[in-house]
């Protein structure tokens, strides 16, 4: 358990093994972000039965908001083994007091935030882009560029259909420049 006041100019500085990631990805997790490690290891064998529990106070243009998110670990046992067999999640979302499946979760996030859910995992980790689909990448981009708004401003321009109809037509580079 841990409570963090974070300002407007915050700092994490520990040792490294203190555990600062493990606080930026609490805070990522509660805000509806996927974190690859969410059950903590022990030399890379997943410690079983664990639950984890994320409960992240906000406080937004003088409005308090609860974002509780949780993972539990599903397990069987082999009859004949005696093993345990790892059987996925189970997760739980609850915003405000108020339970609701993931996607209602980050929709009420991003717009607690005043983002695009393509960028919420931008906000909190800058880094992430980097390990986006480029695809994903191309989408954030072009949100950020406003390319939407500049290809269709462009599809009503005079000058550029008759660009679109002389490349249409096979003219060639040469001939497009000089007109």
């Amino acid at each position: 358990s841990l409570d963090l006041s974070f300002e407007d100019d915050m700092q994490l500085i520990a040792p490294s093994g203190e555990g600062k990631t493990s606080v930026i990805q609490a805070v990522q997790y509660a805000c509806g972000i996927d974190v690859a490690k969410i059950y903590p290891t022990i030399n890379k064998f997943i410690i079983k039965d664990l639950e984890t529990k994320v409960i992240l106070t906000l406080s937004v243009d003088e409005y308090t908001y609860v974002l509780e998110r949780s993972n539990k670990q599903k397990w069987s046992t082999d009859k004949l083994l005696g093993t345990k067999i790892f059987k996925g999640n189970e997760s739980e979302c609850v915003f405000d007091g108020e339970p609701t499946s993931i996607t209602n979760y980050k929709a009420k996030i991003v717009s607690l935030f005043g983002v695009d859910i393509d960028m919420l995992p931008l906000l909190l980790d800058i880094s992430a882009f980097t390990n986006l689909h480029w695809e994903d990448q191309r989408k954030i981009l072009s949100k950020l560029l406003h390319l939407d708004a500049i290809v269709e401003e462009l599809n009503n321009d005079e000058k550029f259909n008759l660009l679109k109809e002389d490349l249409a037509k096979g003219k060639s580079e040469v001939d497009i420049q000089k007109v």
